[in-house]
């Protein structure tokens, strides 16, 4: 643009002078444009040198970069499945503390239910020795009474109710003890008669009724065996005492318990005693089948 404006103030009717003029200032700024020509390679150079440089370490933090993401990713993938195991572990530890816990709870109760049974084992022992004897059991009730209102830390309350239920049973007989299996059956035939004469005597208190009863308690005879039938007194005392032979004391205390009237008046005493006795027996059967189930 400055040459054209030169080109342009060289022409048109100015003179020679002003060509001169013209024609010098032109040549200094054609030497100036390429003064700056000259110098323009060697700083576009030494620009382009920094540049290259610059982008060179550009690519290279940019190269760093992506191996740095690529390692982030891999570190929170990582993490991730770290997170992901230690919650597992969590879980599974959280899963052992309890089946722990409660193996402890498991081995605690059944200590307890070990020492429980050992010591009502023991009682069971003594009050069956008592009762086989005849004789009073009123310590083994009371240590037996001890044991359900100490209870079992609640994990046998059913246990504390049979237990209870048993000392119940107890109870009646406790202090006098109840009758040996040998002095039921000893006693029963005297008493087997007399339920036999109440049902057969004749009613009325008359001299001829008292006669008759008088002669009728000479001799007694009544059916025996467990064969005999019917509901009648005489064959009720038959088959109680064929069940007091086998040794089935219920099975005779359930016979005798159905009489009425004077039979029943007669067998009184003696079904009071046996009663007492069936109630030990099945107290204390029922105390060996709680140790062996706390066993």
């Amino acid at each position: 643009q400055r040459l054209a404006a030169l080109e342009r103030s060289t022409t048109g009717t100015q003179g020679e002078a002003a060509t001169d003029e013209g024609t010098a200032a032109l040549q200094d700024a054609v030497a100036a444009l390429e003064e700056r020509l000259a110098r323009l390679p060697q700083d576009t150079e030494g620009r382009l040198s920094q540049l290259d440089q610059r982008l060179g370490a550009a690519e290279q933090a940019e190269g760093r970069l992506g191996q740095l993401s690529g390692s982030v990713d891999q570190l929170t993938q990582k993490l991730d499945a770290d997170a992901q195991r230690t919650q597992d572990l969590a879980n599974q530890l959280s899963t052992l503390s309890q089946r722990v816990s409660d193996a402890e709870s498991r081995l605690e109760a059944a200590a307890r239910n070990r020492d429980r049974a050992a010591a009502l084992a023991l009682i069971v022992g003594q009050l069956e020795a008592a009762i086989d004897e005849a004789r009073p059991y009123q310590t083994q009730a009371q240590a037996l009474s001890a044991m359900t209102q100490n209870g079992s830390g609640g994990s046998d309350a059913s246990g504390d109710d049979s237990i209870g239920q048993a000392v119940s049973e107890l109870e009646p007989g406790a202090a006098s003890g109840v009758a040996s299996i040998a002095t039921l059956r000893q006693s029963f035939e005297p008493v087997a008669n007399e339920i036999v004469h109440a049902a057969r005597a004749p009613e009325g208190d008359n001299l001829l009724n008292r006669a008759a009863d008088n002669l009728m308690r000479l001799v007694t005879v009544r059916p025996v065996g467990d064969d005999v039938r019917g509901e009648s007194a005489e064959a009720r005392v038959a088959r109680a005492e064929a069940a007091l032979d086998k040794g089935n004391l219920a099975a005779a205390v359930a016979e005798l318990d159905q009489l009425q009237g004077r039979p029943a008046e007669a067998a009184a005493d003696w079904l009071a005693q046996a009663k007492a006795r069936v109630g030990a027996d099945q107290a204390v059967a029922r105390l060996r089948a709680q140790a062996t189930e706390l066993l």
